[in-house]
């Protein structure tokens, strides 16, 4: 028998169906009971009746003047549906127009009443497909005759209804120079949404990727979880929020904020969660949202990394002193001050100017003074910082 979605006295035709990802199906068609074709759609749970959440008869997609015919629909991959059509509210040429379903019923707010519109060049498009794009959006392609042949166009419309892409893009994570580590440049180029005078966008944010164990620890201390979506915090809020990549759910602590400015790029110096050291360069990745007031809504870059160094070497150990005595030299040098200081190393040679290396190493130590056992000759001895720091020698 079937279970009835629209028994509207008027034509309803052109189905098209997709998965809710739950067991059960969107449909949407067209439909004449308004006097010309309008789109609308409805909802079928696994349990195979018409879902009582949405409007009985289904939900006007559009309805706007002129025909809308031909839907096609995409799954959102959060149990709604991207439905596209093509449209003649314009006049006797047909654009291609989509809209946003939501899983509750309703056409989400964040896009235009009766649609956004998808494509609205000279001449025809008409025929749509849609695909979802994987991150609640989707792709859209039809048949085009703008340039008086039939061709084919496509164009994304993402989940919340821009066209394109207004994702910010981190450009480049560099090392600060010349400091203590630690820290790097977080560089983006802006989302096309910054732009004067419209101003669409608020703000960016940057965050940064912690351990999901990490992220855990910081929640259960009173973090707060972003969800879609983050209202305007405290200064001393947390923030924690997730992201998917493949199958894989990535946990990111909030950084800071940046005034969006109208400006082509931005770059925000942020901490690292680890410097490197000899042999060993860990990364930090961080990503960039493009906000709109209080976060809501709002466009993420993909993931970057990069990596900090520690580039200012430790003073030179002063005063270094020695005092013979027998067949053996006590050797002195003064304590360094650099809160990162790993050790000293203790070189000796035969002459004054011979170079530090492994060679001629003799101790490697956290204190400063070393008694020198060797006995006759002349010698010369050098006490440096670590690779690549000062050293004293006598």
């Amino acid at each position: 028998m079937g279970v009835g979605l629209c028994t509207d006295v008027a034509n309803q035709y052109q189905p098209m169906i997709t998965s809710d990802g739950s067991g059960g199906a969107l449909i949407a068609w067209s439909d004449d009971r308004s006097g010309t074709s309008d789109i609308y759609a409805h909802h079928v749970p696994a349990a195979g009746v018409a879902d009582p959440a949405w409007p009985m008869n289904g939900r006007g997609v559009c309805t706007a003047a002129g025909i809308q015919n031909t839907p096609v629909i995409a799954s959102d991959g959060a149990g709604g549906a991207i439905i596209a059509w093509g449209d003649q509210r314009g006049g006797t040429s047909s654009d291609i127009y989509a809209q946003h379903v939501l899983a509750s019923g309703s056409t989400d707010g964040a896009w235009p009443t009766n649609g956004r519109p998808v494509c609205t060049a000279t001449g025809s498009q008409w025929y749509p497909v849609v695909c979802a794009d994987g991150a609640g959006g989707s792709v859209v392609a039809w048949a085009d005759s703008r340039a008086g042949l039939n061709d084919i166009y496509a164009q994304r419309v993402e989940r919340f209804g821009q066209l394109g892409d207004p994702e910010p893009m981190i450009s480049r994570i560099r090392d600060v120079l010349n400091d203590q580590g630690g820290r790097v440049a977080v560089e983006w180029t802006a989302s096309y949404l910054d732009v004067s005078p419209s101003f669409e966008l608020q703000q960016y944010s940057i965050w940064r990727r912690v351990p999901t164990r990490a992220a855990a620890l910081l929640l259960a201390g009173g973090a707060h979880l972003a969800g879609a979506t983050r209202a305007a915090s405290g200064a001393n809020d947390r923030w924690i929020r997730t992201s998917i990549h493949g199958s894989q759910t990535l946990y990111w602590e909030y950084v800071a904020t940046q005034p969006a400015r109208g400006f082509p790029g931005y770059s925000y110096v942020a901490a690292t969660t680890g410097d490197s050291m000899s042999g060993s360069y860990p990364y930090t990745s961080f990503m960039v949202l493009a906000e709109k007031t209080g976060g809501i809504p709002f466009w993420a870059s993909s993931p970057e990394s990069g990596f900090s160094v520690d580039n200012l070497p430790p003073a030179k150990p002063s005063p270094f002193t020695g005092n013979y005595s027998g067949s053996s030299t006590a050797l002195h040098w003064g304590k360094n001050t650099e809160a990162d200081l790993a050790f000293y190393r203790l070189h000796r040679g035969g002459t004054q100017g011979f170079v530090p290396g492994p060679g001629n190493l003799v101790s490697q130590q956290p204190d400063t003074g070393y008694v020198d056992y060797l006995a006759g000759g002349a010698w010369d001895s050098r006490s440096t910082t670590r690779p690549g720091g000062w050293c004293g020698s006598l």
